[in-house]
């Protein structure tokens, strides 16, 4: 089953946080300013004698400012991408040779370690490229807050949809900005269309369609289910949503819109979690956890008919030739209507500041990066993502559309408007509230236990830690 699983590690030192030092790091006043020197004379001291021929020193040429480019919480990982955006700050300095920049990539796993032992040295990097997990560390004073460098740059904040900007805001923090987001996910279906067409069964074309429901799903995913004796031969999908987002398949949300409350333990809630082992466990048309390893290769093998799939894989899928395949908006629950929200989460990618010593530079290299129309179009390509400014999408969109012709791009263009912020994320403690949630879904997936009964009690268990993360930033 896809859910999102933390190293234990991460979830039993993230208590530790606060005690790192990472309120070092934030700024004292407007992250533009810097500390500015005390005058060399004051009224007591005698004036320095004037320098003559013999004594004057040449000017000192100011020393570079070396920047350090923090990856491993988002996007831009892969040695190609760290090679592209090496090229990249290259120019930058060049344009710019008071300021030098060095990336430093770090595996996923390791990224957080990573970043408070820095911090914990004194040392924080100066930008990180941040996907949607830095919360817990902005609310601890681990980022600057970027308002008084959208003020001061003049920034039109009206170019980002204003869901990408609110991703990066932390309301209890006096409502700081730490990020400025420079790419969007969402995710979508994906479906076999030779499958499919074997089945007899054609796809929906639009979000507005009133007709793919749930219930509507399960039945082309029973449809498209073939065995062999008690041997699955093709599944009709794979899980199509993340545990936590299961919350959100019938009405229902991990946690209420004020963040103060775990919530799903609502009756709606639950209905997903209920809709979802059923899915593997009494129509069979999902695989377990044993049979996914079996499927090792998942959709690309052919072997199944739904996938939920991100903007982040769009690439990678456009290469399929062993079978036709085409896009699916995500179903919704007839109790809630076409108009609601689907279980898809909204995951901006930003660009964020850490060291308030270099804070100016670093403002420096994300606006050349984001703000100057050249650079922000190669960066959003090599880092294959969505551009998080609206007015760039359609030229980005007709690069896959010239590979991938004939496919529904209606979908994929249309899916930021269907999705909505991954409210799971947003908890100064999120990380042990999640180890907590997936340790205990483990009972459905596993269907040792029945959602019904496991839900009501996994909610309170969560609603300690996640009380805990409202605490620390009360």
């Amino acid at each position: 089953m896809y859910s999102i699983t933390r190293r234990k590690l991460l979830s039993a030192s993230v208590l530790a946080m606060a005690g790192l030092g990472l309120a070092a790091c934030a700024p004292k006043g407007p992250a533009t300013t810097e500390p500015k020197e005390a005058p060399a004379t004051t009224a007591k001291e005698p004036a320095a004698a004037a320098p003559t021929a013999t004594t004057a020193a040449a000017p000192k040429a100011a020393e570079a400012v070396t920047l350090s480019y923090y990856i491993g919480f988002g996007a831009g990982g892969a040695p190609a991408q760290v090679e592209a955006v090496t090229k990249m700050f290259a120019r930058f300095t060049e344009a710019n040779p008071e300021i030098v920049v060095e990336p430093l990539a770090v595996p996923g796993a390791e990224a957080k370690v990573k970043f408070r032992a820095m911090v914990a040295a004194g040392t924080p990097p100066d930008i990180l490229t941040m996907g949607m997990s830095g919360y817990d560390v902005a609310c601890r004073k681990g980022f600057i807050d970027l308002r008084p460098h959208f003020e001061a740059g003049d920034v039109d904040l009206t170019e980002w949809d204003e869901q990408a900007l609110e991703s990066y805001t932390v309301p209890p923090m006096g409502n700081m900005v730490y990020g400025l987001p420079f790419g969007l996910n969402a995710e979508f279906l994906c479906y076999n269309k030779t499958i499919w067409d074997k089945a007899g069964l054609t796809a929906v074309k639009g979000w507005d369609d009133a007709t793919w429901t749930w219930d509507a799903w399960l039945e082309a995913a029973k449809k498209t289910t073939t065995r062999v004796g008690d041997q699955t031969d093709v599944f009709g999908a794979l899980s199509p949503v993340d545990n936590a987002r299961t919350a959100q398949m019938f009405g229902g949300y991990f946690a209420s819109p004020d963040l103060t409350k775990i919530t799903f333990d609502t009756p709606e809630a639950i209905k997903g979690y209920v809709f979802r082992q059923g899915n593997i466990w009494t129509d069979r048309v999902t695989p377990n956890a044993g049979e996914s390893a079996a499927l090792a290769t998942g959709f690309l093998s052919g072997k199944v008919g739904m996938v939920m799939q991100g903007t982040w894989g769009v690439g990678g899928y456009l290469d399929i030739t062993d079978f036709e395949w085409d896009f699916l908006p995500i179903p919704f629950a007839s109790e809630v209507g076409v108009e609601a929200l689907r279980a898809s989460p909204y995951w901006p990618d930003s660009l964020a500041i850490s060291s308030v010593k270099n804070g100016q530079q670093s403002w420096d290299l994300i606006s050349w990066m984001v703000l100057e129309k050249e650079n922000y179009k190669e960066f959003t390509q090599l880092m294959s993502m969505v551009p998080a400014r609206k007015g760039f999408r359609a030229e980005f969109y007709e690069n896959w559309k010239t590979k991938g012709a004939g496919k529904n791009w209606s979908i994929i263009e249309e899916n930021f408007g269907h999705a909505s912020t991954d409210r799971s994320l947003l908890n100064a403690n999120w990380q042990e509230a999640l180890q907590v949630f997936n340790s205990g879904i483990e009972a459905i997936t596993t269907n040792e236990a029945q959602a019904v009964d496991v839900i009501p009690e996994l909610a309170k268990a969560v609603a300690e830690p996640w009380q805990l993360g409202l605490d620390m930033i009360s």
